[in-house]
């Protein structure tokens, strides 16, 4: 840093303060070395960090471990993959907010999604990129043994700004609602990976049960608050009961004020290309809680029942259904493993037999054989 004070080029050392006060991203990083832990008081001074360096607008850190979490089939995923196309593409603004890449590369860890889905998706989506050249810079594993293992491994050959983690449910280690065990064996290692590599871990996560019918709140995200404490960002993705739009609500944001994270985004998905269209900005306070109704439950469950007496697997039906419901939008695997009830065999259940029992043996003798007569003939009269 000293030797670029005493060059002799006086506007340089100028062009570079503007970059990082204008572009918001671009010298930070430059500064710090991964391998340093101990810092004086002076030399985080003299990094002269101004402006808290963002990937996207004031929200979401370029560096460290952000959350959108969600109910079922609120649109996290379709968030997640618009949000890596816009960066992959080196577009300026993503939903009326600015962008601030560095390398215009993704990283997507797809746990719920496999190869035919993904590549279905796109596929509907290549109006929207005539040229799909720039799909390059986006790279998705499957299928893992370790996630965090191959992760790493990619990241040693190229620098990405995001690394998308859809969903953490398959990826965590550890029991969910352990403390320690989110922080040190699910949390931290994908932490350090962030702060090694200098690009944000953005973490795909359910909220409890219920919690459509709730305002906004960061205390409803699934499993440990260790999860939520050690997020720097947490977005809560909500429907709008009857429509196809949605809410974002920033509800955990350490860098921004509290007037900010009152501040909820309503967009809209459009079907037809997958993509979110952002609509306008509302007030936190103002929102109704928002209704699961997003989909016709007696109409999807009626088509997945003759495929379940068949012994197909949710993947697989809700495979079928995209091709066979080209025009609409089909809930996911985990909706329906949420909604739908095996058809329970007629049986006497373990109360009524109780039930049973007890009377048997409050009969006299002579009542016990009648009765016994009179079963097996109706035994006899089924069979």
């Amino acid at each position: 840093m000293n030797t670029k004070i005493n060059e002799p080029i006086g506007a340089r050392r100028p062009a570079a303060k503007k970059a990082v006060s204008s572009e918001n991203q671009t010298n930070p990083f430059d500064m710090l070395k991964t391998d340093k832990h101990l810092f004086t008081g002076l030399e985080l001074f003299e990094m002269k960090i101004e402006k808290y360096p963002t990937l996207w607008g004031k929200v979401l850190p370029a560096r460290g471990v952000g959350v959108i979490m969600g109910a079922s089939d609120t649109g996290k995923s379709m968030f997640c993959k618009n949000f890596s196309l816009s960066i992959a593409k080196g577009e300026k603004t993503f939903l009326g907010m600015p962008l601030y890449t560095r390398h215009k590369r993704v990283l997507i860890v797809s746990t719920e999604e496999e190869e035919m889905i993904v590549s279905y998706i796109l596929n509907q989506q290549r109006k929207l990129f005539p040229d799909p050249e720039f799909l390059n810079n986006i790279k998705f594993l499957f299928n893992c043994r370790d996630y965090l293992k191959e992760a790493s491994e990619v990241l040693k050959n190229e620098k990405f700004d995001l690394i998308v983690l859809d969903s953490w449910g398959d990826i965590s280690r550890g029991h969910p609602n352990d403390y320690s065990s989110v922080r040190q064996q699910g949390m931290q290692p994908w932490k350090e990976l962030a702060l090694k590599h200098n690009c944000l871990v953005l973490i795909i996560h359910h909220t409890v049960k219920n919690s459509e019918h709730s305002a906004p709140d960061k205390n409803k995200l699934n499993g440990s608050q260790a999860m939520e404490a050690m997020a720097r960002c947490v977005i809560q993705i909500q429907v709008i009961p009857r429509t196809n739009r949605r809410t974002l609500t920033i509800v955990k944001c350490n860098h921004l004020p509290e007037e900010t994270k009152g501040k909820s985004m309503e967009i809209e998905v459009i079907n037809e290309t997958r993509t979110l269209k952002f609509i306008r900005h509302i007030n936190r306070d103002s929102l109704h809680a928002p209704a699961a109704a997003k989909f016709d439950k007696n109409i999807w469950i009626q088509r997945c029942q003759s495929k379940r007496a068949d012994n197909m697997s949710f993947d697989k039906i809700r495979e079928e259904m995209l091709k066979n419901y080209p025009g609409e939008e089909v809930p996911s695997v985990t909706w329906f493993k949420e909604n739908y009830k095996e058809p329970e065999v007629n049986k006497i259940t373990s109360q009524q037999t109780s039930t049973r029992n007890v009377h048997w043996k409050s009969l006299p003798g002579d009542q016990k054989l009648d009765q016994s007569s009179e079963h097996s003939l109706e035994k006899g009269k089924l069979s």
